[in-house]
């Protein structure tokens, strides 16, 4: 195939076009710049990874309730009585 792709951005409003043609090396001020590569590096290597796991409904409730005890943020990613056994 000797023809190259070219998209069509026809469809995008001003925004989306703006964004669409921006230099991601010039979006932000140095310093700014600067200060979010630091903070993904510091981040990168805090040793912290995202998990996902499935725990039965009970157990959701009884870590709610020990995370209210003892006064820590507590956010599922689901309701856990919406969920099905």
């Amino acid at each position: 195939m000797s023809e190259s792709y070219v998209p069509n951005f026809a469809f995008l409003d001003d925004e989306e076009r703006e964004l669409e043609n921006l230099d991601p090396s010039t979006a932000l001020p140095e310093s700014e710049r600067l200060a979010a590569v630091e903070a993904f590096r510091i981040a990168a290597n805090s040793g912290r990874r995202p998990l996902s796991v499935r725990i039965e409904s009970a157990d959701i409730a009884a870590l709610k309730r020990l995370a209210e005890r003892e006064g820590i943020p507590f956010r599922p990613s689901s309701d856990p009585s919406s969920t099905s056994a």
